[in-house]
């Protein structure tokens, strides 16, 4: 079979259909289509979250990460909602591209040198975090403004993290750890590296499933403070190493997700 097309009107100019499909594919971001059935989904779930007189409209990006997450669900994910309304109005996050750079700084001023790089990989279009552990310093997020600035940063960092829908729906991310023998003060160092749980397991935290128990429209949940519990599920109280939890598929690494 001639593998050349000639397109009606000679628009195909004897080229092979590899060619022309890659040529429609370069004009099409593929990291950013979804199901037939997930756009159903993400559908119904903006229906239902807009139908709440309490809840604020979200991106169709935010609807569509639910129906990636919830499938059919459509409870599970107007409960979601709600956590999540109660997370970003205590911690004031407006979900801007100003605040994030404003958060960005905060968080390199609040820990320098923690951070080091956040790169893409050129290969596998998934985003590569290098960070420093030593260079982090718990203790400073005892301070409830310090905390705040914290968890900021990665509301924003998971959003550098995960920038289409393929990451989203994705199970695997790079984050490399620069460790050293000692800590900058002089002091031994602490195995952060050991404290800091990275992992594409699809089963929530246990306080992830708690804080996202189905809720009915109409029914908001009792305001708690989140900074208290996320503290005593990540570990960050006195005296403690900081523990963090990535979750893939289940919160899709997204601060937001735990609500």
């Amino acid at each position: 079979m001639n593998n050349e097309v000639q397109g009606q009107g000679g628009h195909g100019h004897g080229r092979s259909m590899p060619e022309l499909l890659a040529e429609l594919l370069s004009q099409i971001n593929v990291r950013m289509l979804i199901s037939d059935n997930e756009k159903r989904q993400a559908r119904a779930i903006k229906t239902a979250i807009e139908a709440c007189d309490d809840l604020g409209p979200l991106s169709d990006m935010m609807y569509t990460q639910f129906a990636i997450m919830h499938g059919n669900d459509v409870e599970l994910a107007v409960g979601r909602a709600q956590h999540l309304q109660v997370f970003r109005e205590e911690y004031g996050v407006l979900d801007t591209f100003q605040q994030g750079i404003e958060s960005f700084q905060a968080f390199l001023k609040q820990q320098p040198g923690h951070i080091l790089s956040l790169i893409e990989n050129p290969i596998e279009h998934n985003q590569v975090l290098l960070v420093d552990q030593v260079k982090f310093d718990d203790s400073i997020l005892r301070d409830d403004e310090e905390w705040k600035t914290f968890v900021r940063l990665h509301w924003y960092l998971a959003q550098a993290l995960n920038q289409d829908l393929h990451r989203l729906s994705d199970t695997t991310q790079t984050t490399a750890h620069h460790t050293h023998n000692s800590s900058p003060r002089g002091e031994p160092a602490r195995r952060l590296s050991d404290n800091h749980t990275h992992t594409t397991s699809r089963h929530p935290h246990p306080q992830q499933q708690a804080l996202a128990a189905k809720s009915p429209c109409g029914e908001r949940q009792p305001h708690r403070r989140l900074s208290d519990t996320t503290r005593r599920s990540t570990g960050l109280v006195p005296g403690s190493t900081v523990r963090i939890d990535h979750n893939n598929k289940a919160t899709t690494n997204r601060i937001e997700s735990d609500w």
